[in-house]
């Protein structure tokens, strides 16, 4: 009978281990028709890329309940400025390109800030409080504004092709 219950164990671990495996390569945000790729290009080339903003990937803050910290999901977007038009003679415009480049800070940047001081459950349900606290993170990373605006939601955000496009190429 142990040794039945050691098997068992055995092939469980494994078929977890298969299925941990499979969803990651049939993981929900690539993109149908990218033939499994997810539509991205380098951030070199962010001036070419369409969309008004990056979304971040869901990123998970504490929230403190009374005696307990709950984990609550936050939707970030960050509106970019527009492409450049390319203007003869000038130097192309790399602030598109630098709001690409920043991205992942900003989102490190506010993963920081509301982890070193998790928010209030009454904090969390005041959205302008809780965009003052992301936009200051944000403004953590760089001397000049960086993004046009941030978006913040508690609920789930779906971003359009065009901006997720761009998300992807800015991650």
């Amino acid at each position: 009978m142990l040794f039945f219950h050691r098997q068992l164990r055995y092939i469980l671990a494994v078929a977890f281990a298969l299925v941990s495996v499979l969803s990651v390569f049939l993981s929900s945000d690539v993109e149908a028709g990218s033939g499994g790729k997810k539509a991205s290009k380098p951030r070199s080339e962010a001036n070419a890329v369409p969309g008004d903003y990056i979304q971040l990937d869901v990123i998970w803050i504490p929230v403190v309940d009374g005696q307990k910290t709950l984990y609550q999901g936050l939707f970030v977007r960050l509106f970019v400025p527009p492409p450049a038009e390319p203007v003869e003679g000038a130097p192309p415009s790399n602030a598109r390109y630098q709001a690409c480049v920043k991205a992942p800070w900003a989102r490190q940047a506010i993963i920081a800030a509301l982890n070193d001081i998790p928010a209030s459950r009454k904090e969390f349900a005041d959205e302008a409080k809780l965009k003052r606290r992301v936009e200051q993170a944000v403004q953590t990373i760089s001397k000049e504004k960086v993004y046009r605006s941030i978006e913040i939601s508690t609920n789930v955000l779906v971003p359009d092709a065009d901006a997720a496009m761009l998300s992807n190429t800015c991650k």
